[in-house]
């Protein structure tokens, strides 16, 4: 993000995971965010055009957020800070406290 605030960043898709914690973690993700004021809070889903293939994930194209980390697994969070640098990530499982922690690394950088 180019406007100078920290930015988390989850790459999930709750309607089409396959371990079924996409969308607890995007839970606790919409929970945390209205206290994180000044946090860019962005959610990218994995799958670009379901839709068009029936529901077929298998048919589907990757969002350019899958291709350009090359993830072949969800969910994934990246917190970044206002420099740039990440200061976390969380992959697959994750609970309200392990959020919490990385976006205090995050905040105020």
């Amino acid at each position: 993000m180019t406007n100078g605030k920290p930015t988390v960043l989850l790459i999930s898709t709750p309607a089409y995971c396959q371990t079924n914690v996409c969308g607890p973690v995007l839970e606790l993700l919409i929970e945390a965010a209205p206290d994180k004021r000044g946090v860019n809070v962005i959610h990218a889903e994995v799958y670009a055009d379901v839709a068009d293939h029936d529901g077929d994930i298998l048919q589907a194209t990757l969002t350019e957020a899958i291709r350009a980390y090359r993830l072949s697994f969800e969910p994934s969070l990246v917190a970044v800070g206002r420099d740039g640098v990440v200061g976390d990530r969380l992959d697959f499982v994750f609970d309200r406290q392990e959020l919490d922690e990385t976006l205090a690394t995050i905040i105020g950088r």
